[in-house]
């Protein structure tokens, strides 16, 4: 049974047998490290400015991470659905409406980043026990074609460091 430990942040993890060990232990690392890197921009903001729209058009920072979760819980489904069944269709969604829709503005930010860092922490746990051949199966998204477990994990990595630089842009105007 996996231990849960605390790191030095704070972050819970698990630990398998005490040891972390794969090919692939690095990406899981980069992958489990955002919820660190989300959390800092975000220290001792106010309500009013986790709100705060950098231009009407844009998200604030709570939108970006309230779709951040958003889009982990897919990357979540989806991952499962490529290991446990053959060839899977892979469906997008519709970032802006579900922004809209679910009310992200009215969210709390603070609870939906925690609820992205422990999804992050299970599904690198998940991750850790993948072989080689795990990794590179595939299922079939509806606009971005044939993807593996390996390319979902990169294109999360890649999404959360994007947002991150938008909040981080945010922040940065805030202290103007």
């Amino acid at each position: 049974m996996p231990l849960v430990c605390f790191s030095r942040q704070g972050i819970p993890h698990f630990e398998v047998g005490g040891k972390k060990t794969m090919s692939f232990t690095s990406l899981i690392e980069q992958y489990r490290t955002a919820y660190q890197a989300l959390r800092k921009p975000i220290e001792g903001l106010s309500a009013e400015q986790l709100t705060m729209k950098p231009q009407p058009e844009k998200w604030s920072i709570t939108e970006i991470i309230l779709h951040l979760l958003d889009s982990e819980l897919h990357t979540s489904l989806r991952i499962k659905k490529i290991l446990a069944e053959e060839n899977p269709k892979l469906t997008p969604f519709d970032q802006d409406t579900w922004a809209t829709r679910l009310k992200y503005q009215s969210l709390d930010a603070r609870a939906a980043l925690l609820a992205f860092g422990l999804l992050r922490e299970l599904n690198g746990e998940l991750l850790m026990h993948l072989s080689d051949e795990q990794w590179n199966r595939t299922g079939v998204h509806e606009t971005r074609g044939v993807i593996s477990v390996k390319d979902l994990i990169q294109q999360a990595i890649e999404h959360g460091e994007n947002h991150l630089r938008q909040i981080q842009a945010i922040r940065s105007q805030l202290n103007r």
